[in-house]
């Protein structure tokens, strides 16, 4: 494993490459909390290349670490991986981050993770929750119909004129 962190002028950028466990992770995790209580950007940027993927890393530390740096400047933190693995990856950790209200995004790419992280980015550029994941009832006329019948749901009404 090796990481290098380098200070941007409105984030940190922390690129980690080739990690291979859990340990390592939290390791590189670690230097970057390090590093942003140093430099107190209000943004990181974590470039992940030829990695593992996580998905159940010791979640609650790593959480912690994301947790440390949110609060300390209450600091945007996008995720960037090289592979599709690593992508759906981030994209997870991503949503349970958000969960805990805090503001960790994942991007497929850097620039568009840089626009976003400096404010210079537009909602549109960003993947949307929509993107992530489509809302169930659109892929199920039937159940919908089924639902506004039993009165589980309110039935849209249209008028034309």
């Amino acid at each position: 494993m090796q990481y290098r962190i380098s200070v941007a002028p409105h984030y940190l950028r922390a690129h980690l490459l080739g990690n291979e466990t859990a340990e390592e992770m939290l390791e590189f995790f670690g230097a970057v909390a390090r590093e942003s209580a140093a430099h107190e950007r209000p943004a990181v940027l974590l470039d992940i290349r030829s990695s593992r993927a996580i998905f159940h890393v010791g979640a609650r530390r790593l959480f912690e670490y994301f947790t440390e740096l949110s609060n300390r400047t209450s600091c945007r933190i996008a995720l960037v991986g090289d592979t599709s693995e690593l992508q759906l990856s981030h994209d997870y950790l991503a949503l349970l981050a958000r969960q805990l209200q805090l503001n960790v995004e994942s991007f497929r790419d850097e620039a568009a993770a840089v626009k976003w992280l400096t404010g210079n980015g537009h909602a549109a550029e960003r993947r949307s929750h929509a993107e992530r994941r489509q809302r169930p009832e659109a892929h199920f006329p039937e159940q919908r119909a089924q639902q506004e019948r039993r009165g589980d749901r309110p039935a849209v009404k249209s008028s034309l004129v």
